[in-house]
């Protein structure tokens, strides 16, 4: 005897049809039906009263039961919930009832079918992995053969005899052998996502324990025209499109419903749940590389061209010496000079020494720290240091602090007209977590800055 296993037809007549002859010159003795009759396709009442008429057994699917009434088609994306809602309209009471009393699973001698996975079968999951199939052959331990539709995909899984593990095989035509337990999921009938444009089924000659997975052509004008007189979107169904290849890849497989979790997938775009785009293109021709090519040209050139425009020349530094007092912070760094200053600044000794280079009146310059990164838990900042000059008419030094969010604030400014040791102490607040020493000078004769410190307190 031989069975004809039938998943995923979608209200596509035609291919049913199709599948339904070359079965019969297969001298196939039943159709079981694994689901997914109506949905997507244009003609969910015609398919519906064809499969009663032919199928020996049928099994509900999730289409089916959101046609019904019964599956919340929230769950679904945009194109199948509006094809499950056409479907509700076309569908007679009697037509409804019929699939609201269909079985979630269907048991025979060695054999088990589901549309979806053994597991919760009535939520209709995905079995797509080695580790859900052998899921599915633990829930059935009796049956050897199990059959699954809804990815709409051809699988075969094996558990062979003293074997602990599932393995997948190409799915084939093969003979099974005695002891293994097999998973397979014939392909869809009416609504393929491989890459192919025919109906896809499976025959199992029970005499001969012989699988065949058949691959059947048939007319896709009745069906074009179908969609068109119904008034379905001919671009939902990518097998209609002369670029059909290209757009079945963009396509997700084994999605009907339930937006994943996972970031890579984006909502519903055209009905269809969809990978975001990839970082470089799935499909490189020569003119894509020349305008890449061309494009990382133009960054380059621009790039050079504003480092030209902007570049200001990195003053040397001027490193200051380690102070001698205790519990200080490492030396304050380099201090840097503004690049049209009009002095030099000389290393003597242990002391910065500003010598005028240039014959000029007396004119404001300024020195200013790097940022200076304060520990967690000071309170209080004192700044000591030595300066010295001939001939020195004004200066003054004002902390900048640099608070958590990266903002800057003034401290208060100290003013002198004399030369000596100065300090300059102030209270932190509890935000700061870094500040910078800044010294104003009116000098107009060579001028030395002695042991510049930095000492912190938690008081």
């Amino acid at each position: 005897m031989r069975i004809a296993f039938l998943a995923d037809i979608h209200a596509n007549l035609q291919a049913l049809e199709a599948v339904l002859a070359d079965a019969r010159a297969q001298e196939v003795n039943h159709v079981i039906c694994l689901g997914d009759i109506v949905g997507y396709g244009p003609q969910p009442a015609e398919t519906l009263t064809r499969i009663r008429e032919v199928a020996s057994s049928v099994i509900m699917g999730n289409h089916d039961a959101a046609a019904a009434g019964d599956f919340d088609v929230r769950r679904f994306n945009a194109f199948a919930k509006e094809t499950a809602e056409r479907a509700k309209l076309a569908l007679s009471d009697e037509d409804k009832a019929y699939l609201r009393d269909l079985p979630h699973i269907l048991e025979l001698k060695n054999i088990a079918c589901t549309h979806g996975s053994f597991v919760c079968p009535e939520m209709f999951p995905y079995l797509r992995t080695v580790q859900e199939a052998q899921e599915c052959l633990e829930a059935m331990p009796k049956a050897t053969l199990l059959l699954v539709g809804h990815t709409h995909l051809r699988r075969l899984f094996v558990l062979e005899k003293r074997a602990k593990s599932v393995t997948e095989l190409p799915p084939k035509d093969m003979t099974l052998t005695s002891g293994a337990r097999y998973v397979i999921n014939p392909g869809s009938v009416g609504f393929p996502r491989s890459n192919t444009f025919n109906a896809e089924y499976l025959i199992y000659d029970e005499a001969t324990k012989r699988l065949m997975f058949r691959s059947v052509p048939y007319d896709l004008a009745p069906y074009r025209r179908a969609v068109m007189q119904n008034g379905y979107n001919q671009f939902h169904y990518w097998f209609l499109s002369p670029d059909a290849k290209r757009q079945m890849e963009r396509y997700v497989e084994g999605m009907d419903h339930e937006v994943p979790k996972d970031p890579q997938w984006t909502t519903e775009t055209h009905g269809f749940l969809r990978r975001k785009p990839r970082l470089f293109a799935t499909h490189l021709t020569p003119w894509h590389l020349f305008i890449g090519f061309l494009i990382a040209l133009i960054f380059m050139a621009a790039c050079i061209l504003y480092n030209q425009l902007t570049f200001t020349p990195i003053p040397t530094p001027i490193t200051t010496f380690y102070p001698d007092e205790r519990n200080l912070l490492p030396p304050l760094g380099d201090w840097v000079l503004p690049k049209d200053c009009l002095y030099e600044v000389i290393e003597e000794g242990g002391a910065l020494q500003f010598v005028k280079s240039l014959d000029a009146k007396t004119v404001k310059q300024t020195l200013h720290s790097p940022p200076i990164t304060l520990p967690k838990g000071a309170r209080k900042l004192r700044f000591s240091f030595h300066i010295a000059s001939s001939n020195l008419s004004e200066f003054s030094v004002n902390m900048e602090f640099i608070d958590q969010k990266g903002e800057r604030r003034e401290g208060a400014v100290h003013s002198y007209k004399t030369d000596g040791y100065k300090a300059y102490t102030v209270k932190l607040r509890k935000d700061v977590v870094a500040c910078r020493v800044c010294f104003s000078f009116n000098v107009a004769s060579p001028l030395l800055l002695r042991n510049p410190t930095l000492s912190l307190t938690a008081d």
